[in-house]
C-alpha cells in the first residue's frame, strides 16, 4: 500500500499518509510519531475510516488531503 506508511524506529512507529506514485507523485505527510503498536494500528484505521467517509467517489487519499489540507486531516484523526 502506498497511501499509508508505518515506519518502525527505536522509540516507536511513525505514521505517514498521502503519498502516491504515478503521474502526480506526492510525498506523504507525517501524521504522528513515537506510536506504540496499538496506537499505530488504531490511527491507521482512523485515517482510513475518515478518508472513506469524507472523500469524493474514486478520489485518491493524496488528492483528498490536498483538497482539505493536511492540518484539517490531522485535526480530524488526532482528536
Amino acid at each position: 500500500m502506498r497511501d499509508i506508511g508505518l515506519f518502525g524506529k527505536k522509540n516507536g512507529w511513525s505514521l505517514i499518509v498521502g503519498g502516491t506514485s504515478g503521474r502526480r507523485p506526492r510525498i506523504g505527510d507525517i501524521i504522528a510519531e513515537r506510536l506504540t503498536d496499538d496506537q499505530a494500528v488504531g490511527l491507521a484505521q482512523k485515517c482510513l475510516e475518515y478518508y472513506k467517509n469524507n472523500a469524493k467517489p474514486r478520489e485518491r487519499i493524496s488528492r483528498f488531503i490536498e483538497r482539505i489540507g493536511i492540518e484539517a486531516f490531522k485535526k480530524a484523526v488526532l482528536e
